[in-house]
């Protein structure tokens, strides 16, 4: 009568963690396997200590997002990334809702039965949400370590045209490598997905833990929405949130942007999905969205993840583990064990001899292509994902368990 379905590989990872003893909260822990950042202050910016609301929060929000909350967030994309554009977003180019899987779930769900491109390896939801409806086939397309996890446009067009793909779905910069499709390459996929006419689905919540660029007085976010030419008539659907750029992942509040047309249907779902998202969240979203507020936090951010990211790199090179791609964005280091002791290459024992130094960390066979298991357990088996997250002082405990884990071979 029902479907079954398995753990997330995240998930799978965290239930074994509990099993050697883990709790949420536990200090003797170090939690390097969640995407999730540190939610503490880093700027002048003061962080929620509880949310207001009153009579009218109390009430159900229109399925789409309160239109303040939604026209913030268009005057928000509107001043970074199209303030010399004609075209511009207003509050019915947003639909809000509950977290970011959620609106990928609904944009999936809108789809008339259709062959969908996700990258391998990228988030991990990506196939399972493909694969929660009948009708849509999931196509993995693979990054190799040889390219640096990048794929030519060429070699994209050719994928499309041979799969008949007519949805790509990506993270950027992507998870777990860290890899920020550059301006030129954005301006490129846009235009073959106009070429090709494939709907691209951009999911952009690390998009303002971008490093290692110049200091300006506006720090450096990336967007497709730079790159839309005609809004109205795009196909570029973008998805983002409070839950990793704005360091609130408890208020599970994400957004889709696109064309009036597309937004429409989106909601039309949401209407019997999910309801749409929460009222008192949104309204206490709304000073979030200031520009100068967004501007102070992510400066901030930048700065010390960028020392995070820096000091884990350092400490994982030293003991013999090689990162391939230094991570330009999101906050995880896509770690190759190759180079260690026989015993400790494989990501899944690994990671099991993490646990009993009390330390998380995802096994790589995780973000290759469930559906097909000897090639998940070979392609990507030297790997695991540390994500650089949490607080120094967890990153440094995570650290000394695991040069403990290579020490001890």
């Amino acid at each position: 009568m029902m479907k079954s379905f398995s753990d997330t590989g995240i998930i799978h990872v965290m239930n074994e963690a509990a099993q050697y003893g883990y709790y949420n909260g536990n200090i003797e822990w170090a939690n390097l396997g969640q995407g999730s950042p540190e939610t503490g202050v880093l700027s002048e910016m003061k962080r929620f200590a509880f949310l207001e609301s009153d009579d009218s929060t109390s009430e159900y929000a229109a399925v789409a997002g309160r239109s303040d909350t939604r026209s913030s967030i268009a005057k928000l994309y509107n001043q970074r990334y199209r303030s010399t554009m004609s075209s511009q977003y207003d509050c019915d180019n947003i639909a809000l809702v509950s977290g970011g899987r959620l609106a990928v779930t609904r944009i999936i769900a809108c789809l008339q039965p259709t062959n969908i491109g996700y990258f391998v390896p990228d988030y991990t939801p990506y196939q399972s949400i493909i694969g929660l409806f009948n009708g849509h086939n999931a196509i993995p397309i693979v990054l190799n370590k040889e390219d640096g996890y990048s794929i030519s446009i060429e070699k994209l067009r050719a994928t499309v045209k041979l799969h008949k793909i007519s949805v790509v779905v990506m993270s950027n910069p992507s998870n777990p490598i860290g890899k920020l499709t550059s301006e030129q390459q954005m301006i490129e996929l846009i235009k073959l997905a106009e070429e090709e006419q494939f709907l691209l689905l951009i999911d952009e919540v690390y998009s303002h833990y971008i490093y290692d660029r110049p200091e300006v007085d506006i720090p450096y976010t990336f967007s497709a929405a730079r790159y839309v030419r005609e809004i109205d008539s795009s196909n570029v659907i973008i998805v983002d949130g409070l839950t990793k750029n704005w360091r609130y992942p408890g208020f599970r509040l994400a957004w889709i942007i696109a064309s009036k047309a597309i937004i429409k249907i989106a909601t039309n779902c949401g209407a019997f999905m999910d309801g749409g998202a929460s009222n008192v969240v949104q309204k206490n979203a709304l000073h979030l969205l200031d520009e100068k507020i967004v501007s102070l936090e992510v400066r901030e951010m930048q700065k010390h993840f960028r020392a995070k990211r820096d000091y884990v790199i350092g400490e994982l090179v030293e003991h013999g583990i090689t990162v391939d791609v230094i991570p330009q964005g999101a906050f995880y280091v896509w770690a190759n064990l190759s180079n260690l002791p026989e015993s400790l290459q494989d990501g899944v024992r690994f990671a099991k001899s993490c646990l009993r130094e009390c330390v998380i960390v995802v096994p790589g066979m995780y973000f290759d292509d469930q559906s097909d298991q000897i090639l998940a357990n070979v392609r990507f088996r030297n790997y695991v994902r540390i994500s650089f997250g949490q607080g120094m002082d967890t990153l440094k405990r995570g650290m000394e368990g695991i040069k403990r884990v290579i020490r001890h071979g």
